[in-house]
């Protein structure tokens, strides 16, 4: 399949290749390849603010101490004037530097356990201390609370100007 011909995908030539009938936001997909670049996209729609939150947990490279040293995951400067290095997962946004915010070494002490009864959980509750910052109630049934997470408080700001306000992958 070639990307850069130009031609858009029909909304409903992918629907009938799933199969199924579903109500199906509009996908960058169906607008002509490079139209960004031509100065025929949507512009209202390219323009969005959008928050994505990546987690870099449980031995990926990065979370670990020479992973950290290396900076693959976060830049070592802190502020505005921070550089991605070649090296890092993140040099391929560097075409997009200018429009992010790299949050990074944030305080994970919510995710340990602070009663003999949690010991042994601190990798699922670094998942759910990951964007509230909130110790989890521990609990044997399903009333589990943790807070408010930030990308949940981001989507009631600036949801509104998607159409799918929240995703989590």
């Amino acid at each position: 399949m070639n990307f850069l011909t130009g031609k858009s995908i029909p909304r409903r030539t992918f629907l009938q290749g799933m199969g199924a009938t579903v109500a199906l936001p509009y996908l960058d997909a169906m607008k002509p390849a490079m139209s960004r670049f031509s100065g025929t996209g949507n512009k209202a729609v390219d323009d969005r603010v959008r928050f994505v939150a990546i987690e870099s947990v449980h031995g990926a490279a990065g979370s670990n101490t020479w992973g950290a040293s290396k900076f693959l995951w976060s830049p070592e400067q802190v502020g505005k004037g921070y550089d991605l290095i070649p090296e890092s997962a993140l040099s391929p946004l560097a075409e997009w530097r200018k429009y992010l915010t790299i949050v990074s070494n944030t305080d994970t002490r919510m995710a340990e356990p602070f009663d003999a009864p949690e010991i042994g959980g601190d990798h699922f509750r670094s998942s759910a201390v990951f964007l509230t910052q909130a110790h989890p109630k521990q609990t044997n049934g399903s009333d589990l609370y943790v807070g408010t997470s930030m990308d949940q408080l981001i989507a009631r700001k600036i949801g509104s100007q998607t159409a799918i306000p929240s995703m989590q992958l």
